[in-house]
Formats: structure tokens, sequence, C-alpha cells
């Protein structure tokens, strides 16, 4: 009997950006059984624009944001009870190569039992480069990788399998078979953005269950735009955000490292936090007064990462 396959997109008021990935699932070797966007309550005209030019696509409208976290939530959680077989997974901004979901399929007979897969995911612009690098050989048991690939090439030269374990970059072309869903259970909503997707990663290596990337199966996602500091001799590397997307980025970074690294690692990681905080804000030409917005912020999310529940 044939798997069936439900590709399940979170989109938030990038209409376009939707369309460009609804398009490039509609054109993949590999047709998908079913396709369904998780409207994120967006206030643009993304409804309307889904129901007239992609009348065959399943539509769930949340009636508020409720994040990458929650939109993967509630996503999975519905495309599991209509039963479907496999959940491939990813953001609005990203475009799968035609052959994609074909090459992560071909992947599942390289591995035994595999029960998620991901593609490798390309700079959008560049695609020579890897996006967010890929951590080679690293899992939660073990943080220290391999190494981090920056190249598509010297990735594919260095190692001699097309599929391979380690720190799979999810929710970007992201296949999950509905055995791992009934084991880990779903993202957490909570987490909203920014970490919600390495949390998932950690759990489902937690339980025993390698995430396998596929270097063959191509995903062109932007690649974030890091800045570089030096400090007395030392480099600090960050990405500029909003104080909200700060917000989110450390209260979830250190509830993951709560939960899977231990207290000891967690309070070293609020310590690096603040301090790189603190470095950030006050070698940069801005008023005294966001200067301070954005230790605040920082604050307030080493708090909050307490309130985060584990998940069970």
């Amino acid at each position: 009997m044939s798997q069936k396959i439900c590709a399940i997109i979170v989109t938030f008021n990038r209409r376009n950006l939707l369309k460009e990935c609804l398009l490039a699932i509609l054109n993949q070797t590999h047709p998908v059984d079913s396709i369904l966007v998780v409207n994120n309550c967006s206030e643009d005209d993304t409804l309307e624009m889904l129901r007239k030019e992609f009348p065959t696509v399943k539509i769930l409208n949340l009636d508020k944001n409720s994040g990458s976290a929650g939109g993967f939530y509630y996503g999975i959680k519905l495309a599991y009870e209509k039963n479907f077989d496999w959940f491939w997974l990813m953001d609005d901004d990203g475009i799968a190569d035609k052959c994609a979901l074909e090459k992560l399929l071909k992947g599942l007979t390289t591995v035994n039992c595999g029960l998620v897969l991901n593609s490798l995911v390309v700079d959008k612009s560049d695609h020579k480069k890897i996006a967010f690098g890929y951590n080679y050989g690293m899992s939660v048991n073990n943080k220290s990788s391999k190494k981090i690939y920056k190249l598509v090439d010297e990735l594919i030269q260095d190692t001699c399998s097309v599929t391979l374990d380690g720190l799979a970059q999810f929710f970007n072309s992201t296949l999950l078979n509905r055995k791992l869903v009934s084991t880990v259970g779903l993202p957490i909503p909570d987490l909203f953005i920014r970490g919600d997707e390495l949390e998932y990663v950690y759990r489902i290596q937690k339980a025993g269950i390698k995430t396998y990337t596929v270097t063959n199966s191509l995903f062109f996602h932007p690649n974030p735009l890091m800045k570089e500091l030096t400090l007395f001799g030392f480099h600090l590397s960050y990405e500029p955000m909003p104080l909200w997307k700060q917000y989110y980025s450390i209260r979830n970074s250190l509830f993951i490292d709560r939960v899977y690294s231990g207290y000891k690692s967690f309070l070293l990681s609020i310590f690096r936090k603040i301090i790189k905080s603190i470095i950030v804000e006050f070698t940069h030409n801005t008023p005294l007064k966001e200067k301070l917005s954005s230790l605040k912020v920082t604050v307030k999310a080493v708090f909050d990462s307490f309130k985060i529940s584990s998940p069970a």
C-alpha cells in the first residue's frame, strides 16, 4: 500500500513568497497527496490568493499568529488526524528543488528505520553556500560537531554518503513519519518562533532517533545576515534582530539548554547571553534608552525561560 504524503507550509503575511513555495511543491518530480497551508492569521491577501490561485490546496486558518511552533503544531496535528503517513514541512520563505522530495524518499533506502530526513538547506541567493551551516555528526548527546560545513562542495567532497547523520535543519524541507510523531509528540506551540525547530530535533534525538540530511535533496532558503564584532581580541558573531524576536531567541535557547543540557550549562548560558547582550548593545552607537530596552528584554527572557513546560 502506498504511503500518503502531506506537505505542510506555515505562512504569515508573505503571500508572494508563499506562492513561490507552493509552485515548487506542485512542480515536484514525486507528487504529494495533499498540500496544507497553515495560515497564521495573515493580514495581507494571503487567503484570497490561495482561494483564487490554488483551489486544491487545503487551508487551516488560525485565529491568531501562533508563530512557526504553533503553525507546525496545528498543521502536523491535523495531518496526523487525517491519517497521512509522512509530513513534509517547510516555512513559506523556502523553495524546494524540483527533485527534493524524490531524493528524500530515495534517502530512506540508504538507512535503517528512517523516520526523519531533511533536505540540505542551501543559501537562496548563492547555491554554493549552506544556509545556517550544517553541523555534521552533531546531536543532543554530542554537542561538538565533527565540522560545521558552510560550502556545499566541501561537504560533498568530505563525506562518502548522500545521507548524513547530524543536526538536521528543521523545518526546511523536513520529512517526518507519523510513527515519529506517535513517539515524540508534536512541536511545543509556546515556543512561538526561534528555537522551536532545535527543540524538536533534540527531542527526536533524545528518543534515539537519528535526524538524517540527504545532501542531494536541496531546499533554498535565505541565509541569515550575521555581523561580526571584535573586542579586546575576541570575535563575536551575532544576528541583528528586532527586540521582540531577540526575546524569543534568548528565552527559547535558555529553555532548550535547561531541558537538554542540564542546569550547569543552563546557568553558564544565562551568563553568556547577558554578557553578549551588553557587549553588542554598548558597542553600537545607539541612544541609551535603546540599549537599556535591549537589556530589559534579555532579563525578561531569562526569567520567562522557566515558565515554559518541558515536553512530556
